[in-house]
């Protein structure tokens, strides 16, 4: 492994211990071993580092939450909640990430080029787990807001797991909330 992956992996390390905004060149080339003016060498600045850093973090936790393939024959209730549940063992495993996300997003807000990326990157979750949880049958848009949805549940759901993992909801938890909201909403 040559610098340019030392200083990624002493970023990330950084980041989840840190937090962006927190976080110093000199911090990441300690937690890397590398020479501080490598960064700019090999990233052009610590932001540029820091960014890509953030970039990767994110790959990284989609790929290992991704519970949708697994339970695809499972009935749709029961694959509801394996998804909230693959969500909360997610956060649970690895808490600084999820911490880290939260700061990273109102870092994010004032760092157009991140919150681009950040956007995009929720447009895609939207997308696919909007398909998914649709099983592609809904059009477009209904598929975009059944995604939105989601996704503004998991961030909920990650925010109740950092402050207080005991009392965040379960998988089942939510689908039975989904599901008297839904009975309630039938109602009207």
């Amino acid at each position: 492994m040559g610098q340019k992956d030392d200083l990624m992996k002493g970023a990330q390390k950084c980041i989840r211990e840190k937090g962006f905004a927190h976080t110093t060149a000199r911090d990441i080339a300690a937690a890397s071993s590398a020479n501080l003016a490598s960064i700019g060498y090999h990233y052009g600045s610590k932001d540029g580092l820091m960014t890509q850093a953030i970039i990767k973090m994110l790959r990284e936790f989609g790929e290992q939450f991704d519970p949708a393939q697994d339970t695809k024959a499972l009935p749709f209730a029961e694959r509801f909640a394996a998804y909230w549940n693959g969500l909360s063992q997610a956060i649970r495993h690895d808490s600084l990430s999820a911490i880290a996300g939260f700061e990273n997003a109102a870092v994010a807000a004032r760092v157009p080029e991140l919150r681009s990326i950040i956007a995009a990157g929720q447009q895609q979750a939207r997308t696919e787990i909007g398909a998914d949880y649709t099983n592609g049958a809904a059009d477009l848009n209904t598929q975009r807001i059944v995604g939105s949805l989601m996704l503004a549940v998991s961030t909920g759901l990650i925010a109740q797991l950092i402050m207080d993992a005991n009392q965040a909801p379960s998988g089942e938890e939510i689908v039975t909330a989904f599901r008297y909201l839904g009975n309630a909403l039938a109602e009207t």
